[in-house]
């Protein structure tokens, strides 16, 4: 196939915006979609590739396998071996054995499906993971292994019609796509039965005979790469996708490469210039080096990027990017070795990352390389978040409305009073403590990952959240009996005007609300910032990582409280000063495990400062005052 310096144009529009956007640039919101224009692009390289040869009677697949090592594993080995070597110094133990799995699941070309398996509503960030990209490589790879015995038997077998049979396999996986999109999101972001489509389009593109009329090729190659740009620009981060929305990428991406196929264009020519060629030579590397610069960067300076640190990380990106391609992409990918050299050159480099990651599971993430003080702190930062009650009364990622045991949640009682809580995860992280600190009370939960408990707005558009608030609202709590009904949520300043309609309804069916406040939250993991505190012999070094948003939307929220004339438990106050902010529980536990969710010993100190505060004076009346609670600091873990 001849080489088309378009393409390489092409890949330098995909990967600059996803570099800018993990890099933090916040006008490329859409950055990520950068993704699905590589996936058209391969699915054209190579679908044309494999075509053309089976056409000539030149095809063999031990060839086709020994050029895709050739391009694919070099540098590949290279950036897995390197984070590797730059996790040993860097990640926590509890990190460095998830680096471990997942180095593991990308040697062996299955990351996305580690990925999607690992993801949940508690998830460790992003941030954390250094080979979280790898998840579209281990698509691509897949792909590869599908795609050659597909089109063989294809063309055996249905030659007249290979063009339709290509077209309604992608059809099925776009519909299934589309769906998932709502229904299964992080099946359809990470596999590929739901990204196929995608590349399946590349391969169409390169079964079709480019358009004979200049004006129409130059109008495609304008057209589109103002519909990538319009998806780079106007799309959203946690916006359902790839879904329907992947068209804009994926078709404007099929528009440049068919519209340029014929020769030349106005828009060709500008992609062929050199700047964005050289990009795009390069594009794989810059792909593979980027992200694990990012999220080292992030973990040694210890706060989110600034504008400098933006251009720091892209610049060093792009420098070992061009290393990379110089002296390992293109010495691999050059001269003619052997198969079974190739073959086994790639099974040494699969099998010294593969025991990369077992070492780093053997020795339980090397955790000799740090004090206990901070291997203790380190360990919450991999919470096993048991006391959410997940998959029973917390209905999170995964998960739908049948899972949620109505018996083992809601077992309201005559002969204790009975508190409900409802909401989100912040809801559910009560739950441990009240069920421990409240003596003789009924501690009831109907919770679920990020479902909003308000009647007007319910839910997230996730299913199981509007069936699960329908449900409390519109059949349990209206028939049942409750002494205090708790509601909790990730709450935001647009969420008012909807809690003050659930307040007005719940006045109006005499039901009795007690809303808990929001909690302080950390541009961080809190056990991160302990850490680094304790590192760098800094005690307040997390209290310049408070998120500002949380201190007046507590006191809006008790406004809206008291103007409803219900109570108001301050979650933030049972935590927070004016000056200060509690963040290790008596016993030296951080009392919370990720930018704001309550560990165990953090929930039990919260209902301990409700109760002082007398938050559950109508279910415990008299209780007595806890003298015992004195805030506790970071000093004391030195």
């Amino acid at each position: 196939m001849k080489h088309r310096s378009d393409i390489d144009g092409l890949r330098s529009v995909a990967i600059l915006p996803v570099l800018a956007f993990h890099a933090g640039v916040k006008q490329l919101s859409g950055g990520f979609v950068g993704v699905d224009v590589f996936f058209v692009i391969s699915g054209f390289l190579i679908g044309t590739m494999i075509l053309t040869e089976l056409d000539q009677g030149r095809f063999s697949i031990a060839n086709f396998y020994s050029r895709r090592f050739r391009r694919i594993l070099p540098a590949l080995t290279a950036v897995l071996l390197a984070a590797a070597v730059a996790g040993a110094f860097i990640l926590y133990p509890v990190r460095l054995v998830e680096f471990g799995r997942s180095m593991i699941a990308a040697a062996l070309s299955v990351s996305n499906i580690y990925f999607q398996l690992t993801s949940g509503y508690f998830d460790p960030p992003s941030a954390t993971k250094p080979l979280l990209h790898t998840w579209s490589l281990s698509v691509e790879e897949q792909f590869y292994l599908v795609l050659p015995p597909l089109l063989i038997l294809t063309r055996k077998f249905f030659l007249r019609h290979l063009k339709l049979a290509i077209i309604v396999l992608a059809a099925i996986s776009f519909v299934a796509s589309v769906i998932g999109a709502y229904k299964a999101t992080t099946f359809t972001f990470y596999e590929l039965p739901t990204r196929a489509w995608e590349l399946l389009l590349g391969v169409l593109v390169g079964m079709y005979a480019p358009p004979a009329w200049r004006f129409v090729r130059e109008g495609l190659v304008a057209g589109g790469l103002a519909l990538i740009v319009a998806a780079i620009l106007v799309f959203k981060e946690g916006m359902h996708f790839p879904g329907a929305a992947a068209l804009l990428p994926c078709v404007g991406a099929a528009m440049v490469i068919w519209g340029g196929s014929a020769g030349s264009t106005l828009a060709g020519r500008v992609l062929s210039l050199w700047p964005l060629t050289f990009i795009g030579l390069i594009s794989y590397s810059l792909y593979l080096w980027h992200w694990p610069v990012i999220v080292y960067y992030q973990m040694l300076s210890e706060r989110p990027l600034t504008a400098m640190d933006t251009a720091v990380v892209i610049a060093v990106s792009v420098v070992l990017a061009t290393l990379s391609w110089r002296f390992v992409e293109r010495p691999f990918r050059s001269g003619a070795p052997s198969r079974p050299a190739v073959f086994g050159t790639a099974a040494v480099a699969i099998s010294a990352c593969v025991a990369a990651g077992l070492f780093s599971l053997a020795t339980q993430g090397l955790p000799s390389r740090f004090s206990p003080s901070i291997n203790r702190v380190g360990a919450y930062l991999d919470y096993p978040w048991d006391s959410f009650r997940k998959g029973t009364c917390f209905i999170s990622t995964g998960d739908k409305f049948r899972n949620f045991d109505q018996a083992k949640c809601l077992n309201a009682t005559a002969d204790r009073p009975n508190v409900l809580l409802l909401g989100d995860s912040h809801a559910a992280q009560l739950h441990f403590g009240m069920a421990q600190e409240l003596k003789g009370v009924n501690v009831l939960q109907a919770t679920g990952g990020g479902c909003r408990p308000t009647v007007a707005r319910p839910s997230d558009d996730t299913p199981r959240c509007a069936q699960l608030m329908d449900f409390m609202f519109n059949q349990y709590l209206p028939t049942h009996r409750m002494d205090m009904v708790v509601l909790g949520d990730r709450w935001r300043a647009s969420d008012m005007a909807d809690l003050a309609a659930t307040l007005d309804w719940a006045n109006a069916h005499r039901i009795p609300i007690t809303i808990a406040g929001p909690i302080v939250e950390y541009d961080g993991a809190l056990p991160s910032l302990i850490i680094a505190g304790l590192r760098e012999n800094k005690p307040d070094f997390p209290q310049g990582h408070i998120l500002p948003e949380q201190a007046p939307l507590d006191r809006q929220m008790a406004a809206l409280a008291a103007a409803k004339n219900l109570p108001y438990a301050s979650t933030y106050a049972a935590l927070c000063t004016a000056t200060s902010c509690v963040r290790v529980a008596p016993d030296g536990a951080p009392v919370q495990f990720d930018y704001g969710h309550l560990t165990g010993e953090g929930s039990v100190l919260v209902a301990r400062r409700f109760i002082e505060a007398g938050v559950f004076d109508r279910v415990l009346p008299g209780r007595a005052q806890r003298p015992d609670l004195a805030p506790v600091t970071v000093s004391s873990l030195q």
